[in-house]
């Protein structure tokens, strides 16, 4: 499988980092798993979310509207 390498950058911060992997999502998904946390979020967690404003965020509609950003050089 081919790698190459992809500038990640945290958006809003200075951060860069230097990644080789297969896609720009395994990249992305590579950094993210050191920040992130991601779990189905419980019953208290929504009520009290929901409760003070936040809302659900749509990712499927990120998807839509994403451009591919890799090229062929």
């Amino acid at each position: 499988m081919t790698t190459r390498i992809y500038l990640v950058t945290e958006r809003g911060a200075s951060a860069k980092r230097l990644v080789r992997a297969v896609s720009q999502a395994a990249a992305r998904n590579y950094v993210a798993r050191e920040t992130l946390g991601v779990q189905v979020a419980s019953h208290e967690a929504l009520v009290s979310l929901l409760g003070s404003g936040r809302a659900v965020e749509d990712a499927g509609a990120e998807q839509q509207h994403e451009q591919p950003q890799e090229s062929s050089t």
